[in-house]
């Protein structure tokens, strides 16, 4: 199954194959990148209850698909928490987060 998803500093969009686009709209301004990490948590989470066990996760965010696939280091204390919550989610399941160009993010797109 695809999921796509993508964030603003206000809200976070995902889209999971086959199912209307989930918009979640933030309680407080985060950064771009806190953004990209809460939108990538909401969509596993979703996911993941929805029992789906096979799982490419697309995101227009090279920081966030670097950090958690260990090729670049999370400095930040506020980013590690985030990124070790989405390596917790992703731990014992077959899930792939990749990197997509902005203009191919259907989540992207939509969140415009």
């Amino acid at each position: 199954m695809k999921v796509y998803c993508d964030s603003s500093t206000k809200a976070a969009c995902y889209v999971i194959e086959g199912q209307s686009p989930v918009f979640v709209l933030y309680n407080h301004q985060v950064t771009v990148n806190e953004g990209e990490y809460l939108a990538v948590i909401a969509a596993l989470t979703d996911a993941l209850r929805r029992k789906r066990t096979s799982i490419e996760l697309f995101t227009d965010s090279q920081l966030v698909v670097s950090q958690v696939n260990g090729r670049w280091k999370c400095n930040h204390e506020h980013l590690r928490v985030l990124r070790d919550k989405v390596r917790q989610l992703t731990q014992n399941q077959v899930i792939t987060i990749g990197w997509i160009p902005r203009e191919e993010n259907l989540a992207g797109r939509l969140l415009g």
